[in-house]
Formats: C-alpha cells, sequence, structure tokens
C-alpha cells in the first residue's frame, strides 16, 4: 500500500468518502490479480509505484468524487499498455511469431470498429486477447460517466492510437535497433509513458468546464511526457549497455554524432563514460528546460506548481527503479529537496 505523505495537497485533503487509500489499494490489487502471466516477473514491484506516479501527476482540477475512481481506470491503463509494450519487446523474437498476430488483434481495440478475430490464436495468446478485450471493456464502460467525456471523447481514442504508433515504432526497433534516433525516439516513445492520456481522463473528470487553455494544456502534458520517457532513457542506460541494445536514446544518440561505432561490444565501462557523458550532459539540459517551461506556465486550469512538483517526485521515484527495481518513495512536503536530474 503506498504511503499517505506521497499524496499532493488536492488528493491529501479529500475525506476518506472520496479517497481511500486502503480501499484504492485493494481494488488495484484485484485488477493485477487478473493481469496476464507476460507481466508476471516485473507485475508486483511495479505497480508497487504505478499508483504513486499517478498520484503525483494527478491534476488539481479533479473532482473529488471522481479521484479515486481515475486513479483505478489509469493503473487498468497501465496493465494494459504494459502488456502491449511487453509483447512489442518480444515480437522481434522468430519464437515469438504468435505475439505479433496478438499485437495485431490487440489494436483492433477498444474502437472495435474491426473485427477481432480471437480464433488466430490459442493457449496464452488467445488468454491475453480476451483478458485485454475484458479490461478495455471495463474501461470504456466506465468513462461515459465523467461530466466531460462526451468533451474528450475524440481526444481519448486519439491519444490511445499515438500510445499504438509509439508501440508499433518500438516493434521497429526491437527488430532493426541501428533505426533508432532522437526525434523519432521522442516523437513516438514518449506516449509510451502515458502522461497526455491521463491528463485527458482528469478533464474528464474535472470540477467545472474550463477549457479555454485546452491546448496549453496539452502542451503542459506532452512535454511532461517528453521529461518521463527521457527518465526512463536514463535509468536504463546500464541495462541497455549490457543487452547491447542500441535502440536506448542515449546509445542512439552517440552512434548518430559518431562518437560511438554501431558495435559497443568489447568498450570498457570507463570508454562508454566518457563517450556518453556529453550526450547525457545535453539530455540533462533538455530535461531542465521543459521543466522549466512547464513551470514558468501562466495557465490557471490546473495547479501548474503541484503538476511540476509532482514530475520532479516522478522522476526520482522511478531513479534507477527500471535497473535494480529499487523503491524509494519521496514525501510531498520533501519534493523542493530534490532535483530534476
Amino acid at each position: 500500500m503506498f504511503p499517505s505523505n506521497t499524496l499532493p495537497p488536492h488528493l491529501k485533503k479529500l475525506d476518506k468518502e472520496f479517497f481511500d487509500i486502503r480501499r484504492v489499494d485493494e481494488k488495484i490489487g484485484s485488477a493485477l490479480k487478473k493481469s496476464p502471466l507476460l507481466l508476471l516477473p516485473k507485475r508486483d514491484r511495479f505497480f508497487d509505484i504505478v499508483p504513486v506516479g499517478f498520484n503525483y501527476t494527478m491534476l488539481s482540477c479533479v473532482s473529488p468524487q471522481w479521484a479515486e475512481e481515475l486513479l483505478l481506470i489509469k493503473v487498468k491503463l497501465k496493465i494494459l499498455f504494459q502488456t502491449y509494450y511487453e509483447l512489442a519487446d518480444l515480437s522481434h523474437n522468430l519464437q515469438h511469431s504468435q505475439k505479433i498476430i496478438l499485437l495485431e488483434e490487440l489494436y483492433k481495440l477498444p474502437l472495435l470498429d474491426k473485427h477481432v478475430d480471437s480464433k488466430r490464436l490459442k493457449g496464452e495468446e488467445a488468454e491475453i486477447l480476451n483478458f485485454c478485450i475484458d479490461l478495455w471493456q471495463e474501461i470504456i464502460n466506465f468513462l461515459p460517466k465523467l461530466p466531460y467525456y462526451h468533451v474528450f471523447k475524440k481526444f481519448f481514442f486519439f491519444d490511445v492510437q499515438q500510445f499504438y504508433i509509439a508501440n508499433r515504432y518500438w516493434q521497429l526497433i526491437r527488430k532493426y535497433p541501428e533505426m533508432s534516433n532522437k526525434v523519432e525516439n521522442r516523437s513516438f516513445l514518449s506516449h509510451h509513458m502515458g502522461i497526455v492520456i491521463g491528463g485527458v481522463l482528469d478533464f474528464m473528470g474535472t470540477t467545472e468546464e474550463c477549457f479555454d487553455e485546452l491546448g496549453a494544456m496539452r502542451n503542459i502534458l506532452y512535454k511532461a511526457q517528453i521529461i518521463c520517457r527521457i527518465s526512463r532513457v536514463l535509468n536504463t542506460l546500464q541495462r541497455s549497455i549490457l543487452h547491447e541494445d542500441i535502440s536506448n536514446e542515449v546509445i542512439a544518440v552517440a552512434i548518430e554524432n559518431m562518437l560511438l561505432a554501431t558495435e559497443i561490444r568489447g568498450k570498457s565501462n570507463k570508454e562508454l563514460k566518457e563517450i556518453f557523458a556529453p550526450v547525457i550532459e545535453k539530455i540533462h539540459l533538455d530535461i531542465e528546460k521543459l521543466y522549466r517551461e512547464i513551470s514558468t506556465s501562466s495557465i490557471t486550469s490546473f495547479c501548474v506548481c503541484d503538476f511540476a512538483r509532482g514530475l520532479k517526485a516522478l522522476h526520482h521515484l522511478f531513479n534507477r527503479f527500471y535497473d535494480t527495481g529499487e523503491v524509494r518513495y519521496i514525501h510531498w512536503d520533501d519534493v523542493d529537496k530534490i532535483d530534476i536530474v
């Protein structure tokens, strides 16, 4: 169960009738028990921190009556998206040809405007397909209850398709890692982070209609999404080196700038550290610039200050988690004591 002192002010002040950590934890646990075996190696540990991350970045404009249910919906979406991601991660291997077929069927969801052909699949893949269909249905059945679903319905489905494009790109660079590059990495793979779609869900459940700043709001969410993507890239660099995965943005940029040949085998840690140092320094500057643009935004639809602080806490939360599995919660009152990079 995640600690209450990680909650931002607008969630911490809520009465237990609207937001109860123990109740949320039980609901999340119930959803996880149904998740596919594909996620088992990282499921319990990974989802220890997912709800905390969503708490950090939940927009202050959310109506109290929807905060708890929106958190659960975001976790369910993350279970789905993580399933898609893991399948794409395996799809470059010829031994997993059924995974490619499964993904093609899954990309037809949640619109259900195309016939899902479950007969193409059997065994574990068929079970995963049925699990995803059921979970998508739970999400789609809930969303119309939100007061501004009708306003943001098209944005939601657009952002789901953006995630699918990100996942298709991930399939490509897992098979052809030499095509990885900074521009496409950030343009496409940032949608794996789900920050924009999470914000759209918050807009659906807002306290009042305040959508004049919608363009600026989505701009902030997209920049936040890029920050989260960069954070993940940095935190998985050592693992990427170990597995000689040149799709990692740091390695890809080093190759792109001819600081490193495509073959990284044989390089010592000291050599790689020297090669990657200028790339990482530039990436840190990118993060600081994006964070500064977010935190100085003048929009009033939600508290930008709290959102920016939540991003900083999220970066801290995932720092080294992808490589070591270490979980380090940051208390909300301590956020200002840490750096964004």
